[in-house]
């Protein structure tokens, strides 16, 4: 399961960087694409993040 979670969260930040790259590049404008790319890319982030908090270490004991 760790895996996947990895693998998700590597993607997000790749399609959220190439959304970023290709407007920037002019391959496509800000539209639906783009919105679609970073709700894609975010929600594979999301997936990825409880599982990292939930894995720190507890810093608050002495």
């Amino acid at each position: 399961m760790q895996l996947v979670t990895e693998i998700v969260g590597w993607a997000g930040a790749a399609i959220m960087l190439t959304a970023y790259l290709s407007v920037s590049m002019g391959w496509f404008q800000v539209g639906r694409r783009f919105q679609a790319a970073n709700m894609l890319a975010s929600g594979a982030l999301v997936i990825t993040a409880p599982p990292q908090v939930a894995a720190r270490p507890d810093t608050d004991r002495p």
